[in-house]
Formats: C-alpha cells, structure tokens, sequence
C-alpha cells in the first residue's frame, strides 16, 4: 500500500469513527478524489422486513456502474481514484487500461474486505480477462 492510500485510510477512517461526514467530503475534494455514490439495489427481506441481501450500484457523474465480476489479479487495481458515501473507508480505483467512464474497481468494506469490478451499465465491450460473476 502507498504512502498517499495508507494516509488517505488513515483520515478516512478517523473521519469515520468520529461522524465528521462534512470534513470526510471536504478532505476528499481537497485531494482531487471523485466522491462516488453508492446506490442499494434488488433489496431481498426477510418476513419480520429485515435486509437478507442486496446489490449495490455506483453512481458518479452521471453514470451508473454495475458489479460485473471479481478482482483477481491485482495488476488491475490502478491509481485511487475516488471515495464512497457509503463507508468511510470504501474506494474507488481506477482500472489499468481502461477508462473511469467505463470500469471501476470498488474496494468495499476495507481495510479487510474485497475489491469488485464494477462497469458503467452501456458498456458492451467486454476486455479480455475480465470474467463476469455468472461464469466464475
């Protein structure tokens, strides 16, 4: 992990711990990074109406991302590019090769957790190696 992402975590996560939404907004802005909106969808619950699962969307600039597929390689995850409003610690990178408009990678429930591969939902060309979840 760079020093910027380390320090960038740090922040976040003090950020997180303390509620300072406002501050967690205004540092991301204040270091150039995009803030990505992450939207519920396809809710599924329970009886008693509590959350059994869910999917989740990005939303940025206009654009809507869909998860596509699981990061295996970590040659993929490029430079970070942006925050989530949904945890303090959640990013956003770029995706080596592509472009923002199309492919992001989601770090979702870090420090611990998982990087998904996530596509702008007009985007038909499929790169070589990337695997949709249906046929991993």
């Amino acid at each position: 992990m760079s020093k910027f992402v380390a320090f960038i975590l740090s922040v976040l996560l003090f950020f997180n711990f303390f509620g300072c939404e406002a501050l967690r907004v205004k540092f991301a802005k204040k270091t150039g990074l995009a803030l990505m909106q992450a939207v519920v969808v396809n809710p599924q619950y329970d009886e008693n109406g509590g959350l059994l699962t869910c999917q989740y969307e990005l939303h940025w600039n206009g654009r809507e991302y869909e998860a596509f597929g699981n990061i295996i390689e970590n040659e993929s995850v490029g430079k970070l590019f942006g925050l989530t409003d949904m945890n303090g610690s959640d990013r956003v990178y770029l995706t080596v090769g592509e472009k923002p408009e199309e492919w992001l990678i989601w770090a979702m429930y870090q420090p611990m957790g998982l990087f998904l591969l996530y596509k702008e939902k007009n985007v038909t060309a499929i790169p070589d190696g990337f695997v949709p979840f249906e046929t991993e």
